[in-house]
């Protein structure tokens, strides 16, 4: 049975370290740690044993500049771009950027490999030119540039997601909360 492979839930390997990944497709196998019982196993990398990979990130900068050994699988890109200032996301490209990186990937790829990722959803008094709802607003979000070139949009539901309450404490930050 051929494996899908999600490559970076857990960190932005597409944009922090990417030469690594090269490394781990050129030698046909990654080491992984089980993050809950810390055990350690090996995936089994090689084209023939894998149907796609799945890359989570908020810049494909280096996928588009260079493929590489990407370019022996079938890719699927979950691309978070979530409009906020440098005082949320610092260390995130301009938005601007990365929908010029949305519509290079729909162009060289397809619409139908591209799934825009809006998360966390976050509200601050600090940071925002304009701090309501407005700014979480879909219909007003910078990827509306996109014209549709993204088949598919994940808009989360109003939840806490417990490592982003962690990351803002102390911010003047909360995130929006569902009604129960």
């Amino acid at each position: 049975m051929l494996e899908i492979i999600s490559c970076s839930r857990r960190t932005d390997i597409p944009a922090f370290y990417y030469d690594w990944l090269q490394e781990c497709l050129k030698n046909k196998y990654v080491m992984v740690k089980n993050p809950y019982n810390k055990s350690t196993y090996m995936v089994d990398l090689s084209p023939g044993r894998v149907h796609s990979i799945c890359l989570w990130s908020k810049s494909f900068a280096n996928v588009l500049k260079n493929p590489g050994y990407l370019s022996l699988y079938n890719l699927y890109f979950q691309f978070t771009i979530t409009g906020y200032s440098k005082f949320l996301e610092p260390n995130v490209v301009d938005t601007n950027e990365a929908v010029r990186q949305m519509e290079q990937l729909a162009e060289r790829y397809s619409p139908q490999q591209i799934n825009w990722r809006f998360d966390p959803i976050i509200l601050s008094i600090r940071g925002e030119k304009e701090p309501t709802l407005k700014n979480c607003s879909v219909k007003e979000h910078p990827m509306q540039k996109t014209q549709g070139k993204e088949k598919n949009a994940d808009v989360p539901g109003q939840e806490i997601l417990e490592h982003t309450v962690g990351r803002v404490a102390g911010m003047d930050v909360f995130t929006a909360m569902r009604d129960n």
